[in-house]
């Protein structure tokens, strides 16, 4: 493996020192860079890619992309690689001592140890066929049995098959009993999100056991049944280009196990609020039950005779929450509830129109976006005694044409609400006329110019009509 053999080391000053970096690559070629004192700098020769090749820095513990950077005319790169050492943690930097791969296009190339800041590092770049003999030079001591973006794959076959191990390519999050629980109920639900986790390629599905589990807006629940004794539960996520993210867990039926019923909260419910009341009942007051949220601590339930009763905070988005029932001789029953919690309104916004309008046209389009990160979020717009409901694209945009009928003031109510009931509210005013008007209010039409003069001097009454129609004077008068 190439050593990392930094050719400057870094000066420190109450300021940014800047380096002047002078390189001599390809040829004879020249090319000069100024670099800030917090950077790692990477250059050098590029084997097996042209010119315009992108060349990539990841994170090996979760795929990250730290910088990206393209091959020149001449086969060589420069890649400044931005460093951090504060907390929280800068997204995109990387600190001393990360471990980083290299990739040319989707290619591992080089796996590297980001050194010191400030370091500048000459590491020549080649792109070589994927082979056990590469994976151990890139990866000493890694023997590539993990499966770091949990598709089910190890490292190592990921990377035979010219895949990228340490990109995860769904995001599956799981509600349900954890591994090696047990459960008293002849069916299983499991429920949970997924998401393709930015990749743009989308969600193709998940199932649970070979079953396909129905996808709502990135949601799905299934019910699986159990059988006395263990039971694996396997959940497959995968994507449009059928790379796949599995989660295994064993589950133990245990009808003699003591028994636990909940009544409160429903599966799969959601709620507006931040924490979250547990009912129900054992068969013996002796049992104890406990309760907690995710992976949170347990919380010791109140026990009335044998129904109990016990409040948990809840967390923005998907909660699991796992009830314990323990009998005196140390049997244990398990439940699980999951509850979405949703306690703010969602992002609104209305594009069109920006603001009050008036116009002549016989409709207006009204148009925007919405957004809430928790729930799917419906739109309804209201005019007058018309109410209608377009639909919410997957980016959240909605789109809906409105008919102006007659010449009078419109008012346009647009409310977004999510599914925990919470909503959001734009109006927009809207006055339809006749009339040809300008955005100053002024009168471009000979008969205005005289109907004016008519108001002015009390020839005419000004009508309900004309004032909705914002036709009429005087503009040089008292009102």
């Amino acid at each position: 493996m190439t050593k990392h053999t930094p050719t400057m080391k870094p000066v420190r000053t109450f300021s940014a020192f800047i380096v002047a970096l002078l390189l001599t690559v390809g040829g004879g070629r020249e090319g000069f860079a100024r670099i800030t004192e917090p950077d790692v700098v990477y250059f050098g020769a590029v084997t097996g890619g042209s010119a315009g090749s992108v060349i990539t820095l990841k994170l090996d513990a979760d795929g990250t992309v730290l910088k990206t950077t393209t091959v020149d005319g001449t086969s060589n790169y420069l890649l400044r690689l931005p460093m951090d050492s504060v907390e929280p943690r800068v997204a995109g930097a990387a600190r001393s001592g990360d471990k980083a791969t290299f990739y040319l296009g989707t290619k591992m190339i080089q796996s590297v140890v980001v050194p010191e800041q400030g370091s500048i590092v000459t590491l020549a770049l080649s792109v070589v066929a994927p082979s056990l003999a590469e994976w151990q030079r890139l990866h000493p001591g890694d023997d590539g049995s993990g499966d770091s973006n949990r598709n089910g794959v190890s490292d190592l076959q990921d990377y035979l098959n010219g895949n990228d191990p340490y990109h995860l390519w769904n995001l599956l999050t799981l509600s349900t009993l954890a591994d090696n629980g047990v459960a008293i109920d002849t069916t299983l639900n499991v429920a949970g999100t997924v998401t393709d986790n930015g990749s743009g390629i989308g969600v193709k599905g998940v199932t649970v056991n070979g079953h396909a589990a129905p996808l709502t807006g990135g949601g799905f629940s299934l019910g699986i049944p159990l059988a006395e004794g263990a039971n694996v539960i396997t959940t497959i996520a995968s994507d449009n280009a059928d790379h796949k993210t599995m989660d295994t867990r064993t589950v133990t039926l245990n009808r003699s196990a003591p028994l636990l019923v909940i009544s409160l909260p429903a599966d799969n419910g959601i709620t507006g609020k931040s924490f979250m009341a547990v009912t129900g009942r054992v068969d013996e007051p002796t049992t104890v039950v406990t309760a907690k949220v995710n992976d949170g601590a347990a919380t010791g339930a109140t026990m009335n005779g044998v129904n109990f009763n016990v409040t948990l905070n809840l967390i923005p988005g998907l909660n699991t929450i796992h009830i314990t029932a323990q009998d005196l001789a140390g049997n244990t029953s398990d439940a699980k509830r999951t509850v979405i919690s949703d306690a703010v309104a969602p992002a609104l916004a209305v594009s069109t129109p920006s603001q009050d309008i008036s116009t002549t046209e016989g409709s207006v389009h009204i148009s925007g976006t919405v957004a809430d990160a928790a729930t799917i979020v419906t739109v309804g717009i209201t005019v007058d005694d018309q109410s209608y409901a377009p639909v919410v694209a997957q980016n959240g945009a909605f789109s809906q044409s409105v008919t102006l009928a007659t010449n009078k003031s419109y008012t346009i109510i647009v409310t977004a609400t999510d599914q925990a009931g919470n909503s959001a509210t734009v109006q927009r005013t809207i006055i339809k006329s006749s009339g040809a008007i300008v955005s100053d209010g002024a009168t471009r039409m000979l008969s205005d110019a005289v109907k004016a003069c008519q108001h002015l001097y009390g020839d005419a009454a000004v009508t309900d009509g004309e004032k909705l129609r914002l036709d009429c004077a005087p503009l040089g008068a008292d009102g």
